[in-house]
C-alpha cells in the first residue's frame, strides 16, 4: 500500500470554549466526541477498500444504462449521484485519487445531455481508474502510480474530450 501523507498533514485541532459553550447538550465535551469520531472514522477505513466493491459495481452498473441510453437524462443523473457520493468517502477515507477523478468525472457529467462512443470511453476510463486505485490501495496522492493514473487519465481527457 502506498501512501504519501507528506503533503497533507493531519492537524487535531480541539473545539474553542465558544463551540463547547454552544453544544451543551454532549454529556461529554466536544474535543472528547470530536475525538471518539475520528477514531470511529479511523476503523471505517480499514474496511473502506471492502465494501466501496459495491459502489464500485453499481457505477459500473449505471453507466451501462447509460451506454445502453447515451440521451437518458435519468442514467446520466443516476451516474452522477453515485459518483458524487463516492467522491466524497474517498477523501473521508484517505483515498484522494478516488475524490480527485470521481469529481472530475462529475463535471465532466455535468456539462453534457448526451454522450457519444468516444465519450463514454471516456467515462469508462475514469471507472477502471477509480477500480485501480482501490485495488492498488493507492491512499493520499498514490505515490508514482497515482501520478502515473492522473497523467494516462489527463491525456485521454485531451484526447477524447
Amino acid at each position: 500500500m502506498e501512501n504519501d501523507d507528506t503533503e497533507y498533514p493531519v492537524r487535531y485541532i480541539p473545539a474553542s470554549k465558544v463551540l463547547q459553550a454552544k453544544v451543551p447538550f454532549l454529556d461529554v465535551s466536544p474535543n472528547i466526541a470530536l475525538k471518539k469520531a475520528n477514531n470511529v472514522l479511523e476503523e471505517m477505513a480499514k474496511d473502506y477498500v471492502n465494501w466501496v466493491q459495491e459502489d464500485i459495481k453499481r457505477l459500473e452498473s449505471t453507466y451501462q444504462d447509460l451506454c445502453e441510453d447515451p440521451k437518458s437524462k435519468d442514467a446520466i443523473t443516476a451516474l452522477y449521484r453515485v459518483s458524487y457520493a463516492m467522491k466524497g468517502q474517498g477523501g473521508t477515507f484517505g483515498y484522494d485519487l478516488v475524490t480527485f477523478i470521481l469529481n472530475n468525472l462529475c463535471r465532466y457529467l455535468e456539462e453534457r445531455e448526451e454522450f457519444n462512443e468516444g465519450q463514454l470511453e471516456l467515462i469508462e476510463l475514469h471507472i477502471e481508474s477509480v477500480r485501480m486505485v482501490i485495488t492498488h490501495e493507492l491512499t493520499g496522492k498514490g505515490g508514482e502510480m497515482g501520478k502515473q493514473v492522473i497523467m494516462g487519465l489527463k491525456q485521454m481527457i485531451n484526447k477524447k474530450g
